[in-house]
């Protein structure tokens, strides 16, 4: 187990995730996995999804197929069959004592590196116990020696990168919400709302100032959306943008969240 402090949220650490999230999920399942956790759950059930997520399996799948307390079990085999060797966690400080036991344990059944990224706060000594009641050696580094030691699959410099290949995902960026709203306080939720709504405006100024790759980063089954926290049609005006972004908070969006 290698924990990673990072206890300012880093850029040196959040560019190293930023390139290895990029690089390991244009082929999923793969050896190397980046996962984050859903903020403010608990329950292993969640964890379990979290995990499943990040090895390409789509939330709204997921959410179809209730695997309740089943999902644990799917996520180690579907990790064992990506033959995982580095399981990264990203803000892992947010996670408690039984789910760190769930990944320590986990990691050594597995015979793979686990990564916490922990950026300040929680409950380090928990992270420490867990480890060594599984039996697995830790150690602790500082955030500027991780992207010297992470393995990062070989890839291509982003000199010429094809933004065609880079398509908004359909369920994530509405999940992630309705899931904050369901788990966090309502003073967590409005901060973290705010930076949701900031990234979805900045998201609509992109795509204005990209007319000739709207079509190609719009999801298919939403010919009619300008991308997926809003139910807007190309036609509206930008000035109703921050009073119709219904799609993603809404009960109605929230009901059919597991």
């Amino acid at each position: 187990m290698i924990v990673v402090r990072n206890d300012d949220d880093g850029e040196a650490v959040r560019g190293c995730l930023r390139l290895f999230g990029d690089v390991t999920t244009r082929e999923l399942p793969g050896p190397q996995t980046l996962v984050r956790p859903t903020p403010g759950a608990t329950d292993q059930v969640t964890l379990a999804l979290d995990l499943l997520v990040a090895l390409g399996k789509s939330p709204e799948t997921l959410a179809a197929d209730r695997l309740g307390s089943a999902g644990w079990d799917h996520a180690r085999a579907w990790l064992v069959a990506a033959a995982v060797t580095d399981l990264v966690i990203d803000r892992a400080h947010q996670l408690g004592a039984g789910r760190l036991a769930d990944l320590t344990g986990l990691a050594g059944w597995l015979g793979c590196r686990l990564w916490l990224i922990w950026s300040g706060g929680g409950d380090l000594k928990a992270a420490f116990a867990a480890a060594r009641a599984a039996g697995a050696p830790s150690v602790s580094i500082v955030g500027e020696q991780l992207r010297g030691l992470l393995p990062i699959p070989p890839h291509i410099d982003r000199v010429g990168y094809r933004h065609e290949d880079r398509v908004l995902p359909a369920p994530e960026f509405t999940t992630f919400r309705a899931a904050c709203r369901r788990h966090l306080s309502p003073r967590e939720f409005a901060h973290v709302d705010e930076c949701y709504l900031d990234a979805a405006r900045r998201t609509d100024v992109w795509m204005d100032l990209h007319p000739a790759r709207q079509l190609s980063t719009i999801p298919r089954h939403q010919p009619q959306s300008r991308c997926p926290h809003t139910s807007l049609s190309r036609t509206t005006p930008r000035n109703d943008l921050c009073d119709t972004t219904l799609a993603a908070g809404s009960p109605r969006e929230e009901r059919h969240q597991p």
